[in-house]
């Protein structure tokens, strides 16, 4: 796929390719690994491996196997079941995550993250959040150690909902802090509530 520059409708890679230019694709899937400039697309998937090093652009992402990307990614749908590397800001209306995260800054409406691993956010921006472990049936697939969390820098939403969290500050309208959390601030304006098996340092209600 090297030299390659301009649209395409359905593209699959099975095996190894590299874009020396941006692309754009109605549906893309990659079986195999691929190595990409800019790309927009309607639908990606990835079971193999993915790696970009301009925007993603796309409708909905779906990743079961890995992507790896050093510009900003936006999209309307993100999945992530296997693991996203993020060096700008991901930006999407919807992301649920049961995989895992190395991400500087995630911004949904909604997001979802049921922990397999631990990950990394640096800041997360939303209208609702909910940390949570993910379920004994699936965690069998990534292994039983149940010390898993995320760890992120700030956590800002409306409705905040974490269990197995750490982070330094936590703001919200709405702040449920679900067992085995460690916050340095929460800033809550309507409700704060905590679990007995988490700590958090300061607690400020504002507005």
């Amino acid at each position: 796929m090297n030299n390659n520059r301009g649209s395409y409708g359905q593209v699959k890679i099975m095996g190894n390719a590299w874009a020396r230019e941006d692309i754009e694709a109605e549906k893309i899937k990659v079986l195999g690994s691929a190595e990409f400039r800019g790309l927009k697309a309607g639908e990606m998937k990835v079971k193999g491996s993915a790696r970009f090093t301009g925007m993603l652009i796309v409708n909905t992402l779906e990743v079961a196997g890995s992507v790896d990307t050093s510009a900003i990614v936006r999209a309307q749908d993100i999945k992530i079941f296997g693991s996203l590397t993020a060096k700008e800001e991901v930006s999407t209306e919807r992301f649920l995550a049961k995989g895992i995260l190395e991400l500087t800054s995630l911004n949904a409406n909604d997001v979802t993250i049921e922990l397999a691993e631990t990950c990394h956010v640096g800041e997360i921006g939303a209208e609702n959040v909910k940390v949570r472990p993910l379920s004994k049936f699936r965690l069998g697939f990534f292994g039983f150690n149940h010390n898993k969390n995320l760890r992120a820098d700030t956590i800002e939403a409306d409705y905040i909902e974490l269990s197995n969290t750490a982070a330094r500050i936590v703001k919200g309208n709405k702040v449920i802090i679900g067992p085995d959390c460690e916050i340095e601030t929460v800033e809550y304006k309507d409700s704060l509530e905590i679990n007995r098996n988490s700590i958090v340092k300061n607690k400020i209600k504002v507005g």
